[in-house]
């Protein structure tokens, strides 16, 4: 199909309304009208699984924090210095999921006016950034690596933050990106601004050995801006996956997860291999998190004191 073919599918089969996003303090939750029903969001439910990585950080910070101050640490303040401790490891996450969210909003604008005007805009990426974070040297990463992927797979937004739920699982979601990308079938230079030759088989770089497959795929993508993959990040795209699949009648040919570097302006891009076959864990996946929900909704109240403490006195002597 085209592109114009695949947007006309999709807003079709998920119109504006269909999925109203309801997050409050107690995490992301997604509104389905028609269901009347409400669902927690995919990333809840992940949190189940502990990353060691996590726990290892935390210890880390807290452990840096003491080194670098414990020439200023006392008596009368080692209490406060200990609070802090604690504290500057969730400090350091929160702000680095404020730029991730960002990061999304700066993508998500830009892909949202190529996909309304049917054209790349005539702004670049760069101009997306907003005013404050035009000096951050992450955001001027993050955008130059974003750029170049772009640049290096001639990817075109089809879609971009779409609503997902799945009434069979009790979840949903926002879905990143679906669109159609070539495949890189010989990688060039990283400083080449490639200038394509398209031919009926192949798409070449005329500046170097840089070379595509003439034909896109539709992908399914999702992005990120942590330091590192993450094995729950595929369980996350899977499950965007069946519920982009079931509710449209679509099967993107290929799940990606792009990696945006906040250092060095180089992108990462890893391919979730054999998804087909791996769907069926996500599925379990999802009954074990509706199973636990079960157990909490039984264990709830349980656990009170019964009965009246006894007390103990002491034998006359």
């Amino acid at each position: 199909m085209t592109a114009d073919e695949l947007k006309k599918m999709i807003s079709e089969k998920l119109p504006e309304g269909l999925v109203v996003p309801r997050h409050d303090e107690r995490g992301h939750w997604y509104h389905v009208p028609s269901l009347g029903k409400t669902f927690p969001s995919m990333t809840g439910k992940l949190q189940i699984l502990k990353d060691p990585s996590l726990k290892n950080y935390a210890v880390n910070e807290n452990n840096k924090y003491i080194f670098e101050h414990f020439p200023e640490i006392t008596e009368d303040n080692l209490m406060d210095h200990l609070d802090k401790a604690k504290s500057v490891a969730e400090v350091k996450r929160d702000t680095a999921g404020d730029f991730g969210t960002e990061m999304h909003d700066i993508r998500q604008r830009y892909f949202q006016d190529w996909i309304s005007e049917g054209k790349r805009p005539t702004k670049t990426l760069f101009e997306y950034i907003p005013e404050v974070m035009s000096s951050d040297p992450r955001a001027i990463s993050c955008v130059r690596a974003l750029d170049r992927f772009l640049l290096e797979t001639l990817y075109v937004p089809i879609g971009c933050e779409i609503l997902l739920y799945s009434d069979r699982h009790e979840v949903g979601g926002t879905l990143d990106d679906v669109g159609l990308m070539h495949r890189v079938l010989r990688r060039g230079y990283s400083n080449c601004n490639h200038d394509y030759i398209f031919g009926t088989r192949n798409i070449n770089c005329y500046l170097c050995p840089h070379k595509l497959s003439a034909n896109p795929k539709f992908i399914l993508l999702d992005l990120k801006t942590s330091n590192q993959f993450k094995d729950h990040y595929w369980l996350q795209v899977l499950g965007y996956y069946m519920m982009f699949s079931t509710l449209t009648g679509i099967h993107p040919k290929g799940l990606f997860i792009l990696k945006l570097s906040k250092e060095d302006g180089t992108y990462k891009l890893e391919k979730i291999k054999r998804h087909i076959i791996l769907t069926k864990y996500v599925t379990s996946f999802f009954r074990t998190c509706v199973g636990l929900d079960v157990i909490k909704s039984l264990r709830f109240n349980q656990g009170k004191k019964m009965g009246r403490p006894l007390i103990f006195k002491k034998d006359a002597v």
